[in-house]
């Protein structure tokens, strides 16, 4: 990419744990937490010269040019977040090169991040060994080892550490879950069964194969594919809309369809689609066709969407490109 850029950081990423179940049990609380969440990012970071590349919903990635900085703002945040009691947040660290391009960041040490991010509990800030080599002399942090881990797509195994700082809770290895990779054992009938599957019904395969449609994409992209309605409150009563999510050669792509009134409707372009692991939410940019801001240029923005779990209805939200304001949507399969 022409507009690549490369750089050493050192990564924050944190979010509310079970804000899927918070969200379900009682919605107007947990979006009372993200706001909350989102106003101590906002304040934080900048004071640790730190750099807020995006929100996700209930989540936040940040850089910094110092790791001292990185781990300073993380035991503010969590004193501010009252160490889990008042807001359950996981903080994980890392540090290495990131790509940057456009207004997004990615990268293996972005993933690394978000990977030990994923096996703390609300209160804790876990560590990867680059960022324990660069603390591990300095007498104001205090630490201990989790363990060490096999997290997804990642080829080595992970020393992951825990500031103990303040009485920071930190997570039992035995008890850690989160995004690790799993090796389900193969028993013996299983590996027959294959087999005669296999030289019984090859040429039923092979004719199945070629006599029908092949769906595109990732497995994960079929809980999103097809029709959804969706509504929002706005100024002069709900909006009503239909979303649509398709697969094009791996890619996610949607369509929204808005009614703004009797008379007045829109069709949304959703790009950039960002998919987690096992496909429970999304995130990416959003372009009205209709709306333009006060520039004359057509209104964009981001979105998040997070599926329930029944995986027949979502709660997401849409952030208008330079404004803090944010427009909280449901929606359910037609």
């Amino acid at each position: 990419m022409s507009n690549e850029k490369r750089k050493l950081a050192a990564i924050l990423f944190a979010d509310i744990q079970g804000y899927t179940a918070l969200m379900q049990n009682d919605e107007k609380h947990a979006f009372k937490l993200v706001e909350q969440f989102n106003a101590h990012i906002n304040a934080e970071v900048p004071n640790y010269r730190g750099q807020i590349i995006q929100f996700y919903g209930d989540g936040v990635l940040a850089l910094f040019d110092s790791t001292m900085d990185a781990v300073n703002c993380s035991l503010a945040l969590q004193k501010k977040f009252g160490r889990g009691s008042d807001i359950p947040v996981r903080i994980g660290l890392n540090n290495g090169e990131v790509i940057f391009s456009e207004d997004n960041a990615f990268g293996d040490s972005i993933n690394l991040a978000s990977r030990i991010e994923s096996i703390g509990i609300p209160g804790s800030i876990l560590f990867s060994e680059n960022i324990h080599d660069q603390i591990q002399n300095k007498p104001d942090f205090e630490f201990k080892l989790v363990g060490k881990f096999q997290f997804k797509n990642i080829k080595k195994k992970t020393n992951v550490y825990g500031l103990t700082n303040d009485g920071l809770p930190v997570p039992e290895k035995s008890a850690v879950t989160g995004k690790l990779e799993t090796k389900k054992p193969i028993s013996l009938w299983k590996i027959v069964s294959f087999g005669i599957l296999i030289l019984a019904g090859g040429i039923f395969i092979t004719l199945k194969y070629f006599s029908s449609p092949i769906i595109e994409g990732p497995a994960v992209h079929q809980q999103w594919l097809g029709t959804w309605n969706q509504t929002v409150e706005g100024t002069g009563g709900p909006i009503l809309g239909v979303l649509q999510f398709a697969d094009s050669l791996g890619i996610l792509k949607g369509i929204s369809k808005n009614e703004y009134g009797p008379s007045l409707t829109s069709t949304n372009r959703l790009y950039d689609i960002l998919i987690n692991e096992d496909g429970s939410t999304i995130n990416g940019k959003y372009k009205f066709d209709l709306l333009r801001n006060q520039d004359g240029n057509l209104l964009e923005g981001s979105f998040y969407f997070q599926l329930a779990e029944d995986r027949r209805s979502f709660v997401g939200e849409y952030s208008e490109k330079g404004k803090t304001a944010k427009y909280y949507w449901n929606g359910s399969r037609e």
